[in-house]
């Protein structure tokens, strides 16, 4: 069950296909697809919320978030326009960027899974499947017909019952638990570009300015 678990992980590796392509290593990615691909739409709302603000083009009046004074019409990227088109709202209720951000960078979200570097629902389903499928073939093939002869020459089973018991719940976390939305491609990009601006997690010094 054990060395079934390990094979399931790496079956999960290689269904998250494609792997980086030729040349992936000397294409960079733009802010709005670093944020998709390190978390998803709400990132991308994260990083223009944050983008917006570090300009005064979004400041908070109470607990509500306006357009700041003076903002120009143009001069913003498609999604940060979205959002300031979206504008007030609740600090609190964000859900109508989300719906802007969505609705404005959906084409790009759905090439980048064109391209491979994000999985479908389906595609990371069927990776947690096939993950899980070793673990099956070892307690349909070997567990449950030791399981049944222990019981008809009354010998004691337990033990095997607990054991295939474990191994499937365990299998099964292992297979689906930590399920990645990137394929190895998108990985391997979103890498790149952690590397490119490693300078950005350097912890500033208190009382830096």
């Amino acid at each position: 069950l054990l060395a079934a678990a390990v094979a399931g992980r790496v079956i999960r590796f290689g269904l998250r296909s494609p792997g980086p392509h030729p040349g992936d290593e000397d294409q960079a990615l733009t802010w709005e697809q670093a944020a998709f691909l390190a978390g998803g739409y709400p990132r991308v709302v994260a990083a223009t919320v944050t983008r917006l603000v570090a300009a005064e083009a979004l400041v908070q009046d109470g607990d509500t978030l306006v357009r700041g004074p003076g903002t120009p019409a143009a001069g913003f990227a498609p999604v940060e326009q979205a959002v300031l088109s979206s504008l007030p709202v609740r600090a609190r209720e964000l859900k109508p960027l989300r719906d802007a951000v969505e609705a404005r960078f959906g084409t790009e979200a759905a090439r980048l899974e064109a391209e491979g570097y994000t999985l479908s629902h389906g595609r990371q389903f069927v990776a947690g499947l096939g993950a899980f499928l070793p673990v099956v073939l070892v307690v349909v093939l070997f567990g449950v017909p030791r399981f049944l002869t222990g019981l008809a020459n009354n010998r004691p089973v337990g033990y095997l019952g607990a054991a295939i018991g474990v191994g499937l719940v365990v299998g099964l976390i292992l297979a689906f638990v930590g399920l990645r939305r990137l394929s190895r491609r998108g990985q391997a990009a979103l890498w790149r570009t952690r590397d490119r601006h490693w300078n950005l997690n350097e912890t500033i010094a208190p009382g830096a300015d």
